[in-house]
């Protein structure tokens, strides 16, 4: 790094640690920045304070499919004709559009955006500007007042705090359902030509966005590969990316929008809890999900009362199980004895 380059970096860590100076910095740098976006987003999608604009979680589709299954009831409770979405594109962008409230309404920026956006809204004061920042981990009184973590708590979940606190709708709201479509003959032919046998292939989805520093290790995973193809299953890994399959297995990507019919003519999903699992709850395949009982998105042991489909009601037929510490050996045979008794039923 050049004397320049030192010199200007130490000039700002200095201009921040005065406090006068630290407010103007911030406002410079980040609210006015976000008010001029703000404005040439509503003055492209109306303008005169018509054009209301939403957000959410950079990254994780989970949380995009939850907003879009609520978008068409805020659009009739905000009677809001001019809105926006705004998304980082890609596989989030692809799943809100699952859900036809979002037909036309969303728009890929980027992650700077919205950032801005935040600090221009907070500037404000949150409801003072048409933009709203969706999420479950929004500051609520309660936590702001004690710093505790009420996630799961006395049945506390996600969709709570994404109604609550987000939407503002009540809980009783009767969600959209999102809309797949696939060709059976695609699906047909990509089953045919990774040898995978209808309605006994187990798509794995070993990843989460989420969950990152919390992935259950690779040789749990291909044991568990080796157990499910010794007793006849088919087995696949969803992988995007530089993500790698599972040893043993054939790597697969399915596109959002196809993979509930994949899923409903292979038979099986196996994940981690990630936001595939919500965007995947309305198949009618056999459906496991293995939720680590620490993250930072909850607090310890809270994942099945927090995040669990059943209890949000995503679904009612997934069977849910817990990783507690390194409980492989017992968490692989317990998988593999369900698959074998929904085989067998």
């Amino acid at each position: 790094m050049g004397h320049g380059l030192k010199w200007t970096k130490h000039f700002k860590d200095r201009l921040r640690r005065i406090k006068p100076l630290h407010i103007l910095y911030t406002f410079l740098f980040y609210v006015l920045p976000g008010f001029r976006i703000y404005s040439r987003l509503e003055k492209g999608h109306g303008g005169n304070n018509i054009c209301s604009i939403l957000s959410c979680a950079w990254k994780g589709i989970g949380d995009y499919y939850i907003c879009g299954m609520y978008l068409e009831a805020w659009r009739k409770q905000e009677n809001a004709e001019r809105y926006i979405f705004l998304t980082p594109g890609g596989a989030e962008e692809m799943t809100l559009r699952l859900f036809p409230a979002s037909e036309g309404h969303t728009l890929c920026v980027s992650k700077e955006s919205v950032y801005h956006l935040f600090c221009f809204n907070t500037f404000l004061g949150d409801g003072r500007c048409g933009y709203q920042y969706l999420h479950h981990g929004k500051p609520h009184p309660a936590v702001n007042l004690t710093g505790m973590c009420f996630e799961g708590v006395n049945g506390l979940e996600m969709l709570d705090f994404y109604l609550y606190c987000g939407f503002r709708l009540p809980r009783e709201t009767i969600p959209q359902q999102p809309v797949f479509s696939a060709d059976s003959e695609k699906i047909n032919r990509l089953m045919t030509d990774n040898n995978l046998e209808s309605g006994k292939t187990v798509l794995l989805a070993p990843y989460s966005t989420g969950l990152a520093d919390y992935l259950l290790p690779e040789l749990f995973w291909t044991e568990l590969a080796k157990g499910l193809t010794a007793h006849g299953f088919s087995a696949c890994t969803n992988c995007s990316g530089d993500e790698r399959p599972v040893e043993g297995t054939r790597r697969l990507f399915i596109p959002i929008r196809e993979i509930v019919p994949f899923l409903d003519k292979s038979g099986y999903f196996i994940s981690i809890r990630s936001g595939l699992c919500d965007v995947i709850s309305t198949s009618k395949c056999k459906k496991i999900v293995i939720h680590t009982q620490t993250a930072k998105w909850w607090s310890d042991g809270m994942s099945l009362w927090y995040t669990g489909l059943n209890h949000m009601g995503l679904c009612s037929d997934v069977v849910e199980l817990e990783c507690r510490g390194d409980n492989w050996d017992e968490l692989r045979d317990e998988i593999i004895n369900t698959m074998l008794q929904e085989l067998s039923m």
